[in-house]
């Protein structure tokens, strides 16, 4: 089978069709997710209904594996193509501009409702307004261990925002990594992995070990769609990589079947299992 062969040193279109058809597919596929946790049996949510199944944990589990590292990979190819455009500095303001606002916003102002709902969902006699919650919410400490999510507290939370805190974590380590890395001293080391990875046959998957091992000694995080939060890391490295040198797209794409029958033939085994929880809700 022909595999189609990029000229070296030619840079990929920034908006790319295929890959934000796939993003969208992703975040309308979440929202109908969360919608349907409310009735899943296993789930510890916001609010649940009176009646509840299994069903939903078993079929959610096939999307999951796969959703959120997709959207680290294609966070890394965007954030790539930023920073070579901006340069550090100018992506550093553009990051903080676009992720960290919003969520300083989100959590300040919207999360602790949900918060509130989940106590007065457990607990019927609970009767403390809002008002009266939000000094409970924003009651926090600074713990390193659990970075990137340094806030810690009883009942604060930044939820479904912790995508957000990782993507905004691994993009400013990236600028710090560009910044002090001069390109001259790390093109030649680049520049070797990428020809390794376009003339050995496999090589491409080589970041699977690194996911093996991680989650399998550090542990998977149920909080974090399953698997561990540095796990997401290595995502989105990889999207970096697909953006920053076109023989690895090349290698990628001669891998693309082997690597789609392995997938689809391994997803199935821990799919319909929930991953036990190793860490405390994401704060």
């Amino acid at each position: 089978m022909a595999t189609r062969i990029e000229q070296v040193g030619q840079a990929l279109p920034e908006r790319r069709p295929e890959l934000d058809a796939i993003r969208m597919l992703v975040v309308f596929g979440l929202i109908f997710f969360h919608s349907a946790l409310v009735f899943a049996t296993d789930d510890d949510y916001y609010v649940k209904n009176s009646e509840t199944t299994q069903v939903i944990m078993i079929l959610a589990g096939f999307a999951v594996v796969w959703a959120m590292p997709v959207l680290f990979l294609i966070s890394g190819l965007g954030s790539w193509y930023s920073l070579r455009r901006r340069g550090a500095a100018g992506f550093v303001k553009e990051r903080l501009l676009r992720l960290g606002v919003p969520l300083v916003f989100a959590t300040l102002v919207l999360n602790p409702l949900p918060q509130w709902l989940r106590l007065r969902s457990a607990d019927p006699g609970y009767d403390e307004s809002y008002l009266a919650f939000l000094p409970h919410f924003y009651d926090v400490h600074v713990e390193l261990a659990e970075f990137p999510f340094l806030l810690q507290g009883e009942h604060f939370e930044t939820g479904h925002l912790w995508f957000v805190v990782l993507l905004l974590a691994f993009s400013l380590m990236l600028a710090f990594l560009f910044r002090v890395l001069a390109a001259d001293r790390l093109r030649p080391v680049t520049d070797r992995l990428a020809q390794a990875t376009f003339r050995v046959r496999g090589a491409i998957l080589l970041p699977a070990l690194p996911l093996a091992l991680l989650c399998a000694f550090a542990g998977l995080e149920e909080d974090y769609a399953g698997w561990h939060r540095w796990a997401y890391l290595v995502f989105f490295a990889a999207g970096c990589a697909l953006a920053a040198d076109d023989r690895v797209r090349t290698a990628m794409r001669r891998a693309a079947v082997p690597a789609g029958r392995l997938g689809v033939s391994c997803s199935p085994c821990p799919a319909p299992a929930s991953p036990s929880r190793t860490s405390p809700s994401p704060r």
